[in-house]
């Protein structure tokens, strides 16, 4: 209590000690001017008493001990009241730092709201305090509080509803951080105005980036003034609230991409695990096969145990191998995008067949190199089928021309047996 504080009692003490200095000046005082003290003890001629000096000493003495103890009640009375300012600041600060450990830890948004207008009542000077998150621009799908007398679930279903008071519409439509609502206002449309009755309110809204996510209201006990100190802790604490849902939306944004990308990245792989007339595998940066579909095997003869790891340059001839194929075509595909080619290939059996390759780069979103994806379709059989069709249009055309000589030379000796 303050009673029992170390400096009031120094101010006391101080406060006792200045009044019994200036009774005891006026006492001597006013002994030396009845009894005549130089005259008793020293012997001095006897002076006649002058009761209008004594009585202006008197209350010259009176009106300066009644000054000093004036201005030492006036210092302990604003020492007082910047004692309670300060207790009350320290307990905003508190609720300040609670609401912050909240962000760090809780990440459930009801949660966080609830237990961030807990901790506002902690702080001495709040007598209620809620939160109310926002769908969109004037939808409340949360509302929670803490401190209310008066049933708040009824307060809840109403803002939910869409059925706002005069203040939270203003504080919806205004562009202000924060809005003060005094004792005077009018609140004559809210089923509230009992629990706010003759106390000031402040609505903060809560955003962060341009998004505003919805309001903060805290009540005000009676001896409560709202500086701007106060508002500026309460804007603080409302941008923390609004930072962490923020940082909620961005981390389910991520879940969601995340397990997009997942779910896209298992139907791609299924769907080229199940390709078999196709080999598509992946290379590292360097050229070693990081990945290998049941087309690969098919095509190729490698298990993916077999082949895992191995540089690609394996499928190609010795000849190739020698010449530096396999790295030119990687330089290419670095410097263009994309290298096609048909040639030889060797399975693991050494038999060669004839392949049509597609090679891509792979590059992330700072264009930084990845690896490849290779594409193989063996076309020995579509080359055989098209040079033997090509043979059969070649004999085709020979046939057609000696048909068509045959024709000429019948005609020729028609006519000249004509002549």
């Amino acid at each position: 209590m303050l009673s029992q504080n170390p400096k009031e009692k120094t101010f006391r003490g101080l406060r006792q000690i200045v009044v019994s200095a200036f009774a005891i000046v006026g006492i001597t005082i006013l002994l030396n001017e009845v009894l005549d003290l130089p005259h008793l003890l020293f012997s001095a001629a006897i002076t006649p008493v002058n009761w209008v000096e004594i009585g202006i000493e008197a209350v010259l003495v009176l009106l300066v001990g009644w000054l000093c103890v004036r201005l030492l009640n006036l210092s302990e009375s604003g020492r007082r009241q910047a004692e309670v300012r300060i207790e009350h600041l320290n307990s905003v600060l508190k609720a300040i730092k609670n609401v912050n450990q909240l962000i760090i830890f809780e990440k459930d948004r009801d949660r966080l709201l609830q237990k961030a207008c807990d901790a506002l009542i902690e702080a001495r000077g709040y007598n209620a305090a809620w939160l109310g998150f926002l769908s969109d621009g004037d939808t409340f799908t949360t509302v929670v509080g803490s401190g209310f007398r008066e049933n708040v679930s009824r307060f809840r279903e109403s803002v939910m509803s869409g059925e706002h008071p005069s203040c939270i519409r203003m504080a919806l439509t205004r562009k202000s951080d924060i809005i003060v609502v005094d004792k005077s206002g009018e609140c004559a449309d809210c089923f509230f105005k009992n629990a706010c009755a003759n106390k000031d309110a402040a609505i903060i809204r809560v955003e962060h980036e341009e998004r505003f996510f919805g309001l903060l209201a805290v009540l005000f006990a009676l001896d409560v003034a709202v500086d701007e100190e106060e508002k500026e802790l309460l804007k603080e604490v409302a941008g923390d609230i609004a930072f962490a849902l923020y940082s909620m939306e961005l981390e389910e944004a991520r879940k969601q991409a995340e397990e997009a990308l997942r779910e896209s990245e298992e139907k791609f792989r299924l769907m080229v695990s199940e390709v078999k007339d196709y080999a598509i595998l992946m290379l590292d940066p360097e050229g070693r096969i990081s990945s290998w579909n049941e087309g690969a095997q098919h095509i190729k003869g490698y298990s993916s145990e077999e082949i895992l790891g191995e540089h690609f340059s394996r499928f190609y001839t010795k000849e190739d191998v020698a010449a530096g194929k396999p790295e030119e075509e990687l330089k290419e595909v670095i410097a263009r995008g994309r290298f096609e080619d048909e040639g030889w290939r060797v399975r693991k059996d050494g038999s060669r067949f004839l392949a049509n390759v597609v090679i891509t780069a792979l590059r992330d979103e700072t264009g930084t190199m990845k690896g490849f994806t290779k594409v193989t379709r063996d076309i020995t059989e579509r080359k055989q089928a098209e040079e033997e069709l090509e043979k059969h249009r070649h004999h085709l055309e020979e046939l057609v021309e000696e048909r068509t000589k045959e024709l000429r030379d019948a005609q020729e000796e028609l006519v000249r047996k004509e002549r």
